[in-house]
């Protein structure tokens, strides 16, 4: 039998989904992600770097066409488009084949104005898909480095990191790992400490709570090892540098490094190579070069993931009762109100400064119309949440009901990308306490009778009845779930044991009091 090796050119037509993302857009969707305390740095920041907004005189318009100066027709003439048509629908602009009679967009440097609006217009965006889909996740093998002549995004500069926790369960959750592996693997994560080292527990431990042998807990732990950072889910510093090495391929061939790190820990501390080469029989020189390498390495690795800084919460709603309703109000606290400025109308009619003119004068535009589209898409969110949760600030956390994403986002007429982002990061205050807007959104626990219950609801009750218990004989995991079945609500004692441990609260061995 033959094979045709020959290479052979074909034309053919297809259509596909394209997507066309201006900066002023990442800018839009980056300040949807803002805390209260980020945006008022940033709404400063602009205007130190453009000079056509300036702040407004309380109660002055904060409209984007209108400047200090009174209307003005040229600024009238640049409007805006309205942020709703792709904040609302999850659609996006489709490529025409090949043989359709249309003109190509020019390039995002050399669009115009109209361009640009018109692009807009006529596009609804899913930025959950758009991010989705365009993002390449890698796992970072050293320093990063970036161009001098390339300019940080703003969402890589404001949005917050995930946690050391996030960032693992991320890989787990993509790494093609079985149902019981992720189970181990939920676990393990979980009990790291911020460094991420895993003191606190056992293998053998693990294993009897899980009800997993020790090897199989052992083999997860191992794939947790080499995830990103490596090092993770080390159960002391010598395990943590030898996984390093072990993952950068300094062990093979190189036994000296190996024993080094297991047995000469206090000796590389005290900087006594001296007695390292004595005891290994090696040449100074040699355990000199080892330690070079050992320096490398990272004896914290959750370390990057923490932050040890003070942060202050400051609440973006605020939950008020008025006439036997909740009502939401927005803290606009040190929130300066922008304007454009007249001082520099006088350029756009000619002269040199015209172009640099017209385009500060178009970000400014931008700027204040996407300040206030955030600020009101965060209040129809909230308003949601207290509709959705209305029992919630009358009674307590035991009425949380089950709230999903899509629930508010078909309420308000956005779609759930945009809700998600207005929820991270943003606090709400009320008489039942100060809650991130993702607090309300729960999944569901069914009851016997059919019922619903929000999964925060639950652990409510977990921790009353824990509360409650007598310190003498503390109610074990399995007992828990045996009381919650008694009240309609079926959940497995591994299920209360991720509850328990989502709230910090003790296992029973350790909650037992002796008097």
């Amino acid at each position: 039998m033959g094979f045709d090796l020959r290479q052979h050119l074909n034309i053919s037509q297809r259509q596909e989904q394209r997507l066309v993302m201006t900066q002023n857009m990442q800018q839009a969707i980056a300040m949807l992600q803002l805390q209260h305390l980020e945006l008022i740095e940033q709404i400063n920041q602009e205007l130190v770097e453009n000079p056509l907004l300036e702040q407004a005189e309380d109660g002055s318009s904060s409209d984007p066409d209108t400047s200090s100066d009174g209307d003005d027709s040229r600024l009238q003439s640049s409007q805006l488009p309205t942020f709703d048509e792709y904040f609302k629908s999850d659609n996006t602009e489709k490529q025409p084949p090949a043989d359709s009679n249309y003109e190509e967009l020019p390039s995002m440097e050399s669009m115009t104005v109209s361009q640009e609006e018109k692009v807009m217009d006529n596009m609804d965006v899913d930025w959950k898909s758009y991010v989705e889909e365009s993002m390449t996740w890698s796992l970072p093998s050293g320093p990063n480095f970036q161009r001098e002549d390339e300019e940080t995004p703003i969402e890589s500069r404001t949005a917050s990191k995930p946690s050391l926790a996030e960032h693992l369960m991320w890989q787990l959750n993509v790494g093609g790992y079985s149902d019981h592996e992720k189970v181990i693997g939920e676990f393990i994560i979980g009990n790291l400490d911020h460094y991420g080292y895993l003191k606190n527990i056992t293998v053998e431990e693990m294993a009897e709570q899980l009800g997993y042998g020790s090897q199989t807990i052992e083999n997860v732990l191992k794939k947790v090892q080499f995830f990103d950072p490596p090092g993770v889910g080390a159960r002391n510093l010598s395990e943590c540098l030898y996984i390093q090495a072990e993952y950068f391929g300094w062990i093979e061939g190189n036994e000296l490094l190996g024993q080094m790190i297991l047995h000469h820990i206090p000796e590389l501390e005290r900087k006594d190579y001296a007695k390292i080469a004595r005891a290994q029989k090696a040449d100074l020189e040699d355990v000199q070069e080892n330690v070079r390498l050992i320096q490398g390495l990272d004896p914290r690795p959750g370390r990057a993931y923490s932050s040890e800084d003070i942060n202050y919460i400051t609440p973006d709603v605020y939950v008020i009762k008025r006439n036997d309703r909740w009502e939401i109000e927005l803290n606009d606290d040190g929130l300066p109100k922008l304007r454009i400025s007249g001082y520099y109308r006088r350029a756009l009619s000619g002269g040199p400064g015209k172009e640099y003119v017209e385009d500060k004068l178009r970000k400014a535009k931008w700027i204040i119309q996407a300040i206030e589209k955030r600020q009101e898409t965060i209040k129809l969110v909230a308003e949601a949440i207290v509709k959705f949760q209305n029992e919630f600030f009358d009674r307590g956390a035991s009425f949380l009901r089950p709230l999903t994403l899509r629930d508010v986002a078909e309420d308000i007429g956005r779609h759930e990308s945009t809700v998600s982002r207005v929820t991270t990061n943003k606090y709400m205050h009320s008489p039942q306490g100060l809650f991130e807007l993702k607090y309300f959104f729960n999944s569901a626990v069914t009851s016997t009778d059919g019922d619903d219950f929000a999964s925060e609801a639950v652990k409510e009750k977990i921790k009353k009845l824990i509360d409650s218990e007598d310190p003498a004989h503390p109610h074990s995991d399995q007992k828990i779930a045996d009381l919650l079945s008694s009240q309609g609500i079926e959940i497995a004692r591994r299920t209360v044991h991720k509850y328990r441990e989502q709230m910090n609260i003790l296992s029973s061995g350790k909650r037992k009091q002796i008097f």
